[in-house]
């Protein structure tokens, strides 16, 4: 049964839609007025945060408060970053999911290939589920935390108006943010600048890992393909099979590529900015915590952090396993037994390439659990620094 991609990954086709940069939408006038609408009402709340709230909190020496708002920075310039890379490699990505979308179509497949298609769908799915489900925790802990603190005031008898979120407003806004219109006007603000930058992050964190996961099916099915390929001494049905197998690798080698080439700066950059985010945010909890209070931002951009770099490292891995698997099918097919010097030599030639994992490289390094491990050894180091000397 053939595989709908639109039906197996409605959520992360459904937020490319939503913020109007999937590949098949046309870039017409109506699109370039709905964008400017949609990300220059988003673009506008980041340059309030920026002017008038991160640098009055630095010059004062707030340096908890400037974390604080810095925050919503971060995750504009994150959303910025990610839209570039989806408009500049939009080709590449349409690519990507047609090709999945042509390995999705196994009707001239055995139910068994059928099987570890579907199975290697189905985690992809669940991957854009469970960013789902972070990304509206992400986006609800904000409300929660305002409203639980409302009930606090209200029981302690001490009940009071809180803002959405405490960053400062221009002065015109400053002086009715506290009446009813301009309050409820300001909270829908706050909430679509989170839910934009949500369905960023899970259209672009998502559409990479379903890649990754579907990559590491194709390499199933290539080790299923060499370690069947001696079951029999037909030479033709040998030579077939043996060509099956080379046309699966090196289209698995070409879908890898165009991968790496689509992800790789973001995964860099994500490397790099963790080794700086998670020392800071670390210390800003240790400091609320210090000063008896917890901020529940910090810890989500904590865990956030953590999960957009973590997540593509073990998936990232395991197709560096799914890679030495096949070479270890290769060596271990049978071909001891086998007299065709055309047969030794292609094998020999399938040996040869594996001997190079197929991975997601990044500028500097390859995303594997390894480098993650480096990565937070920095950061934690950096945070130790931190908590020494200030």
């Amino acid at each position: 049964m053939a595989i709908e991609f639109e039906t197996m990954f409605n959520i992360p086709t459904l937020a490319l839609e939503l913020n109007l940069m999937h590949p098949q939408i046309e870039r017409n006038y109506k699109w370039i007025l709905k964008f400017l609408i949609t990300y220059g009402f988003y673009t506008l709340i980041f340059l309030n945060i920026i002017y008038y709230n991160i640098y009055p909190n630095l010059k004062n020496g707030e340096f908890i408060k400037a974390c604080q708002t810095a925050l919503l920075a971060v995750v504009y310039l994150v959303t910025l970053f990610r839209y570039c890379v989806i408009f500049w490699k939009g080709e590449t990505i349409l690519k990507l999911i047609n090709l999945m979308k042509e390995d999705f179509q196994t009707g001239d497949t055995s139910i068994e290939e059928e099987i570890i298609v579907e199975n290697f769908a189905k985690k992809g799915r669940s991957i854009s589920r469970h960013f789902l489900v972070y990304t509206a925790y992400t986006v609800l802990v904000f409300p929660v935390k305002h409203f639980c603190l409302e009930i606090y005031y209200f029981v302690i008898g001490d009940f009071q108006i809180l803002p959405p979120y405490d960053i400062t407003y221009p002065s015109f806004i400053e002086d009715v943010k506290f009446e009813f219109i301009p309050y409820v006007l300001l909270y829908l603000v706050f909430l679509y600048y989170l839910i934009y930058s949500g369905v960023v992050f899970v259209a672009f964190e998502a559409l990479g890992l379903i890649c990754i996961v579907h990559a590491c099916g194709q390499l199933e099915l290539a080790k299923r393909d060499i370690s069947s390929l001696f079951i029999d001494s037909d030479e033709e049905a040998i030579a077939r099979r043996m060509k099956i197998f080379t046309l699966r690798m090196q289209r698995v080698y070409m879908f890898v590529d165009k991968v790496n080439g689509t992800f790789r700066l973001a995964y860099e950059l994500n490397l790099k900015a963790i080794v700086i985010v998670l020392p800071l945010t670390s210390y800003a909890v240790l400091e609320s915590f210090r000063n008896g209070a917890i901020n529940v931002e910090f810890l989500s951009i904590l865990f956030g952090g953590i999960v957009s770099s973590g997540v593509p490292c073990y998936f990232s891995d395991l197709l560096k396993q799914k890679s030495e698997e096949v070479r270890q099918a290769i060596y271990a097919c049978g071909w001891e037994s086998q007299h065709s010097l055309s047969q030794r030599s292609a094998l020999l030639i399938a040996l040869t390439r594996t001997l190079r994992p197929v991975a997601i490289n990044t500028i500097f390094s390859t995303l594997c659990l390894e480098t993650l491990a480096d990565v937070l050894k920095q950061a934690y180091t950096i945070f130790n620094l931190m908590n020494a000397t200030m």
